[in-house]
């Protein structure tokens, strides 16, 4: 008995003994960060000064915008931003000398993108994406985008309606406006074999008293960090068509019949990329299923009719594929820029053959034969067989 009531005493000793050992370890949010302290960064631009140093601009949120002025309320001309910008030998030096124009420690958990200047992109940006990817407050899902020109000019795009210039990049990204590559993304795309890598490219373009944002349809080709030219939207569309990267643009395709035409939004494209190595000939056979869903028809024909349907499937084959060979000849043959996972394809299947070329892949790259499978299908036809307003007895068969 004695020997029962000391181990329960000497049980409750040490959960008394516990207890109070823990109270020093009960010291709160010690790394705590308050927002009052706190100068959000929304977006950065990266550009590259004439003597070679490093330009980083960032859009830092007003604190009395906070509270309703990012919400689209209130009168569209509040100044929801300001933009603060140093130079310096690399960008964590210019970071630094803009942390000392501040008040507020700068916290980048919030920047939803980063804008390269044409003029570093083109000399690499090893250099600037080592210490986002390094730095625990970037985050990895932030977009990156190269400018026509200096980044830091965007900052002064007018966004009246998201607020400010990195939402609206954002939004425009998520709905798959031409490419759309996170920091995570780009890492990936030239650490890995091909070291081929695309961003989206941005342009402004004056509309009336402002400015806005032109077009991110267009795309900056890069070898490893380095840009190695631009494509236009066209040529785009057929580099997302061979990553298998849907893209929610419509294609129009025309008929002879003077400026009649029919417009269809690519509900379905899969792309499957087949590789062959036959008598020292790499090949790529590219498999295409597409499915389109008629948004306009433009045409007296009637789109119900089978003829009809096949012409339109055969024309809408005819659309992807010149798309694809622009792209090829283009990324292809003058850049010479695996960006479409050529060398992906083939290490999967022949390993031991691309660990034996993998480092001349670049001369490989440009000589491999494509060759096309496509299968198209036209299935949305919408609510009405003929064009709306056309009368039934102009409607052709064929």
């Amino acid at each position: 008995m004695n020997r029962y009531f000391s181990k329960l005493i000497l049980g409750k000793f040490l959960h008394i003994f516990l207890y109070f050992a823990c109270f020093p370890l009960l010291t709160g949010c010690w790394d705590r960060k308050e927002i009052n302290d706190l100068a959000i960064v929304l977006t950065t631009a990266i550009d590259k000064t004439e003597d070679k140093m490093t330009e980083v601009s960032v859009q830092v949120l007003l604190p009395q915008a906070v509270g309703g002025g990012l919400q689209g309320g209130g009168d569209s001309k509040k100044r929801l931003t300001i933009v603060r910008s140093a130079t310096g030998q690399n960008f964590v030096d210019a970071m630094s000398k803009i942390q000392g124009k501040v008040p507020r420690r700068l916290f980048w958990g919030q920047c939803s993108a980063y804008i390269f200047g044409e003029q570093i992109a083109k000399g690499g940006l090893h250099n600037e994406i080592d210490p986002l990817i390094r730095h625990p407050e970037p985050r990895n899902r932030a977009y990156l985008f190269v400018s026509e020109g200096k980044a830091v000019d965007l900052l002064s795009v007018q966004t009246s309606l998201e607020g400010y210039l990195g939402k609206v990049l954002r939004k425009l990204s998520e709905e798959q406006i031409g490419v759309n590559v996170t920091l995570k993304d780009f890492q990936q795309m030239i650490t890995g074999e091909a070291g081929g890598a695309v961003l989206p490219y941005i342009k402004t373009a004056p509309f009336k008293n402002e400015e806005s944002v032109g077009s991110l349809l267009g795309t900056a080709i890069f070898k490893r960090d380095r840009m190695v030219g631009e494509i236009n939207e066209k040529v785009t569309r057929g580099v997302l068509w061979l990553r298998n990267e849907v893209e929610a643009k419509s294609v129009t395709v025309k008929f002879p019949d003077g400026d009649e035409s029919i417009s269809m939004n690519p509900v379905l494209i899969h792309t499957v990329l087949i590789p062959k190595i036959e008598n020292e000939k790499w090949k790529i056979k590219v498999r295409i299923e597409a499915e389109g869903k008629i948004v306009q028809n433009a045409t007296h024909l009637d789109i119900m009719n089978p003829d009809v349907n096949k012409i339109i499937q055969k024309k809408f084959s005819k659309v992807i594929k010149n798309r694809i060979n622009q792209a090829l000849d283009q990324v292809q043959k003058r850049m010479k820029t695996d960006v479409f996972r050529f060398a992906e394809t083939f290490e999967r299947k022949y390993p031991g053959k691309w660990d034996h070329v993998k480092d001349r892949w670049d001369e490989i790259f440009p000589r491999v034969e494509v060759s096309f499978d496509l299968k198209t299908y036209v299935r949305g036809l919408g609510l009405t067989t003929r064009s709306a307003g056309l009368p039934e007895r102009e409607v052709r068969k064929k």
